[in-house]
């Protein structure tokens, strides 16, 4: 039997670990390239609250749970005056992170905000809009943003509108993931969102 001679031997390490080493330089290519990625920011129509409504905190939470939303909003107001003030937070209204790797998230289903001179909290329902980043947390701060002008996410707006989304809410947080950190909502989940049970 012949035995390879050392020569070849070298030859063939030198093969594989210039082989690793192209693996590697890819490897770090491709991270450098998703970090070029520019993420998902919110555009729109400016979104103002009743003037007679302070907001005095948004936060993330994750004490309670809305069935109309994924990640769930703590939202703290109160009325400017001795009565009751109320407003509605739209459908398509963002709230945005000015947080470093936290996500910007979506109301879908709007909310009806009443509150009174008393610091009153509401619990909102909201999607994600930013798949790489992490959900916002207790104590994450939030500001209102812009009514949505995609012309994707409006389109699920409507979808959701008199739909029973509550035991499908990660359907629905894909299908918005579909359009911020993806290609557009396709029309599969089009399909899925509109067979959704109705509200009752």
């Amino acid at each position: 039997m012949k035995m390879r001679s050392p020569h070849v031997f070298g030859q063939n390490w030198l093969r594989v670990a210039l082989g690793l080493t192209l693996v590697a330089l890819l490897f770090v290519a491709a991270c450098d390239l998703l970090d070029l990625i520019d993420e998902f920011e919110p555009t729109g129509i400016p979104f103002n609250l009743d003037p007679d409504i302070e907001v005095i905190s948004i936060t993330g939470s994750k004490r309670n749970f809305s069935d109309s939303g994924q990640v769930t909003i703590d939202f703290k107001a109160r009325s400017r005056n001795s009565g009751t003030e109320d407003d509605i937070l739209p459908g398509g209204l963002f709230l945005t992170s000015g947080l470093e790797r936290v996500q910007h998230v979506i109301l879908l289903k709007s909310h009806r905000l009443e509150v009174g001179p008393e610091a009153t909290l509401r619990v909102v329902g909201t999607f994600c809009c930013n798949e790489r980043d992490r959900t916002p947390d207790d104590g994450d701060t939030l500001q209102l943003g812009p009514i949505t002008d995609n012309s994707d996410l409006q389109d699920l707006v409507d979808l959701v509108r008199d739909r029973d989304i509550s035991r499908n809410l990660g359907l629905v947080e894909r299908a918005v993931y579909m359009v911020t950190d993806s290609t557009g909502l396709t029309q599969a989940y089009r399909d899925s969102i509109s067979r959704l049970p109705p509200e009752g």
